[in-house]
């Protein structure tokens, strides 16, 4: 296997932010040592919501529970979203935005047979 090929699949240190709503005090980030974890971290997010039984969501879980649709309506209700990927070759950060995190949140979740319905 070639050195660059294997540094591709390496974890890759990712960095997330989130703007939950309009107030600027919703602004968080979190940082995790790969960007599968980040994905990870994104869904526990959206089940902790769930739980949590805010009345959109409680309508949205009866609605439509656990889809990929619901998934990706609870990220674009973000008032802001990015993240931030370590890569090597740049020795730097790359800039992602909320459209690349639902592919790479799809992707991630048919590789783990976790396609919501």
């Amino acid at each position: 296997m070639e050195a660059s090929s294997a540094n591709s699949r390496a974890p890759k240190h990712t960095l997330m932010f989130i703007q939950f709503n309009e107030l600027r005090r919703t602004r968080t980030y979190m940082h995790f040592e790969s960007v599968s974890d980040a994905l990870d971290g994104l869904c526990q997010l959206y089940e902790e919501k769930l739980q949590q039984g805010s009345p959109e969501m409680v309508a949205q879980q009866t609605a439509q529970p656990r889809t990929l649709d619901a998934l990706f309506r609870y990220v674009d209700g973000f008032q802001d979203m990015g993240v931030l990927v370590y890569t090597p070759a740049i020795d730097g950060y790359r800039p992602y935005n909320r459209e690349w995190v639902k592919e790479k949140l799809y992707e991630h979740l048919r590789r783990a047979g976790r396609v919501y319905a």
